[in-house]
């Protein structure tokens, strides 16, 4: 059963960009991108291709008070609970992206309608 969620026609724009230029930690070989401002930016890949080494190390280090990062860290020892989740705005979050793609809110959540149906929600593959 393959779920198909429309794309909104008309996106947000952004609102001007932060540049990296030529980052080269760990995985990352010079690396340069312009991140986005006032819109939601997600950075995906591989595992080990240097995506946490480009945000947080590098992205953030050069722009500590402009950068507001929320990550999948987990706070307690549920590992359920995010900084977003501890700190009370992931429902904000979740309503928002719900009224923006004319969804339920439970599509973003991973403990309910949104959870990966495989792992169910804990980002973890079942044993084999």
């Amino acid at each position: 059963m393959e779920m198909q969620i429309p794309f909104k026609a008309e996106p947000r724009k952004p609102k001007g960009f932060l540049p990296v230029k030529h980052a080269s930690l760990h995985n990352l070989k010079q690396v340069s991108v312009d991140i986005p401002l006032h819109v939601l930016t997600a950075v995906t890949g591989v595992a080990g291709s240097g995506k946490s080494s480009l945000i947080r190390d590098v992205f953030a280090g050069q722009y500590p008070e402009q950068v507001i990062l929320a990550d999948q860290s987990t706070v307690t020892d549920a590992g359920r609970s995010t900084p977003a989740t501890f700190l009370g705005f992931f429902d904000d979050i979740r309503k928002q992206m719900a009224k923006e793609n004319d969804e339920s809110a439970a599509l973003f959540s991973f403990n309910s309608k949104g959870a990966c149906p495989v792992c169910k929600g804990r980002g973890l593959s079942p044993p084999s």
